[in-house]
C-alpha cells in the first residue's frame, strides 16, 4: 500500500527532472553560434569515431612537423626542427572521447563543447639548442614551445630573454680618435648614439640619430663621429648599407674609412644587423678623445680591415702669366698635392680554422690639387728680321681675371713696356696644330699636361 502511494510521487520526481535537464542552461556550444562544436589542438572535430579522429589528427601533426618551430627573442632567433615533438595521439583521443561522450540518459543534449590540447613530450636537447641564445631563459622559453606545439599554433614562438644591456655582452669593436676638428656639438652627438640598441634585421641611420641633438653641431664635426663610427662598424659583420666618402684625405684616420654626412643632400651612414645577435653602441668624450664601441656576443670570427691598392695620382701645373713679373721670373701660388685611389677590405678570419675571405667594401678616389705657378707674361726682345715671332700673352691681374690672347697673324699688340711686335705670316702647319691651349680660367696648360 506504501509503496503503490510513493510510485506517482517517484514518476512526478523522475518527470520534473528530465524537464530540468531539457531547459536548464548547460555549457554548450555549436556551429550555429560560430564556434567549433569540440577540437584538438584547434582542429575542429566532427566525427565520432575513433580511428576516424585518431587519422584526421595524425595528419594535422604530421603537417606541422614538417616545419621547424622558430623561436624568437630580440637577441636571438633559434630553430628547432620538428623532430624534438613526440605527440601521444592515441591518449589524446581517448581523453577526447570520455569528455565529449553523451550518456545515454541525456541523449537530446548537443555535443560538449571542448577544446583539447595534445599530449606532447620535448627532446630534453631542445635545452642545449637554446644555449645559443644566451639571454634567453630556458625553462621559461620551454614552456611557450610546450604550449605553442600543444594546440599546433603557427608562427614564431616568443622567447622570454634577459634585458639587453652592455652587463651580458661583450665589447667585440672600439675606435678611439683625437678630436682634431672643431667639437662643437661632438658631445652632444655622442649622448645621442650611446646606449643605442640594434637588434637583428634592425638599421641604424647616422641622420636619424642627429635628429635627436638639439645643440647646434657643424658638418665638420657630423663627419668625424660618422668616420670614427663607421671604423668601428669595419671591425664587425654588420651589413653596410650607405656610407659616402668625403673625396679628401682627412687629417683623422686613414684614407677610405672616412664617412660623409649631409641631411640637405640626404648623404647618410646606414647599416643593419643581419647577425642574429644584439648590438650596442656605445660613444663617449674624454680628455678630448672620442671613444665609440661595439657590445654583442663574442664571434667566432675575428673580423679586421685594411686599405689595399693605393695609387698615387700626380697633380697638373697650371701657368698663370703675369705683366708685373720680370721676363724669366715665376712664382708659385699653389703647391700641388698628389691624388689617391684606394680600396678598402675587410678581412674575416674563422677562429678554429683556416678559413680567410676579404670583401671588397668601397674604392675611394681622392683627387690632386694642382700645382699653381706665375710666370711672366713678357718676351725677350726679338730682332726685327726674325722670321717668326713667339705669340703673346697678356695677363691683366689689375683687373683680378686671368685674360689670355693668341694674335692672330699680321695682328700688332701693344705691351706695358711699349715696344711693337710684329707677328710673321711665315708660319707652318706644324705650329698651329701645337698653338698653346688655355682652359676656362685663361690659365695655360703645359705640353706634359695635354
Amino acid at each position: 500500500m506504501k509503496i503503490k502511494s510513493f510510485l506517482p510521487i517517484f514518476c512526478l520526481m523522475v518527470i520534473a527532472f528530465l524537464i530540468y535537464q531539457m531547459v536548464s542552461p548547460g555549457v554548450k556550444a555549436s556551429a550555429k553560434d560560430g564556434f567549433p562544436i569540440a577540437t584538438i589542438a584547434g582542429i575542429e572535430i566532427t566525427d565520432t569515431k575513433k580511428a576516424a579522429i585518431q587519422s584526421q589528427v595524425a595528419s594535422e601533426v604530421e603537417k606541422w612537423k614538417s616545419n621547424d618551430v622558430i623561436v624568437e627573442g630580440a637577441t636571438a632567433k633559434i630553430s628547432i626542427p620538428g623532430s624534438y615533438f613526440t605527440f601521444d595521439i592515441n591518449e589524446t583521443v581517448d581523453q577526447f572521447i570520455a569528455l565529449t561522450e553523451t550518456p545515454w540518459y541525456k541523449f537530446w543534449e548537443d555535443t560538449k563543447s571542448t577544446q583539447l590540447p595534445i599530449d606532447v613530450v620535448i627532446d630534453e636537447n631542445i635545452k642545449e639548442l637554446l644555449k645559443e641564445a644566451p639571454l634567453f631563459y630556458i625553462d621559461e622559453t620551454v614552456n611557450s614551445i610546450m604550449e605553442h606545439a600543444q594546440l599546433l599554433k603557427v608562427g614564431s614562438v616568443e622567447a622570454t630573454e634577459v634585458e639587453i644591456s652592455k652587463d651580458n655582452l661583450d665589447r667585440i669593436a672600439f675606435e678611439i680618435q683625437d678630436v682634431s676638428v672643431d667639437g662643437t656639438g661632438i658631445k652632444a652627438i655622442a649622448e645621442a648614439m650611446d646606449e643605442t640598441k640594434i637588434v637583428n634585421d634592425e638599421q641604424f641611420s647616422f641622420i636619424k640619430a642627429l635628429e635627436e641633438v638639439s645643440e647646434f653641431y657643424s658638418e665638420e664635426t657630423a663627419n668625424f663621429v660618422a668616420s670614427t663610427l663607421y671604423s668601428a662598424v669595419l671591425q664587425t659583420d654588420l651589413t653596410i648599407l650607405e656610407r659616402h666618402s668625403q673625396n679628401a684625405i682627412p687629417s683623422y684616420l686613414q684614407p677610405g674609412i672616412e664617412a660623409k654626412v649631409n641631411q640637405a643632400r640626404a648623404q647618410d651612414f646606414k647599416f643593419i644587423n643581419k647577425t642574429e645577435s644584439p648590438f650596442i653602441i656605445s660613444a663617449s668624450l674624454r680628455e678630448g678623445k672620442l671613444i665609440v664601441e661595439l657590445y654583442s656576443f663574442k664571434s667566432k670570427y675575428e673580423i679586421t680591415y685594411y686599405v689595399s691598392d693605393k695609387e698615387h695620382v700626380k697633380p697638373r701645373t697650371i701657368y698663370r702669366l703675369s705683366a708685373k713679373l720680370p721676363i724669366g721670373q715665376e712664382k708659385v701660388l699653389e703647391k700641388g698635392q698628389d691624388g689617391l685611389r684606394i680600396q678598402v677590405y675587410r678581412k674575416i678570419s674563422e677562429l678554429d680554422s683556416s678559413y680567410e675571405d676579404d670583401e671588397l667594401i668601397s674604392r675611394d678616389f681622392y683627387p690632386p690639387k694642382n700645382k699653381v705657378v706665375l710666370v711672366s707674361s713678357e718676351k725677350p726682345e726679338e730682332s726685327a728680321t726674325s722670321e717668326e715671332s713667339t705669340d703673346s700673352i697678356v695677363d691683366d691681374e689689375d683687373s683680378g681675371e686671368n685674360q689670355s690672347k693668341v694674335p692672330a697673324d699680321d695682328e700688332t699688340k701693344t705691351g706695358d713696356n711699349d715696344k711693337t711686335n710684329t707677328s710673321s705670316n711665315k708660319k707652318d702647319s706644324n705650329d698651329k696644330k701645337e698653338s698653346k691651349q688655355y682652359d676656362k680660367g685663361g690659365n695655360l696648360i703645359t705640353s706634359d699636361e695635354k
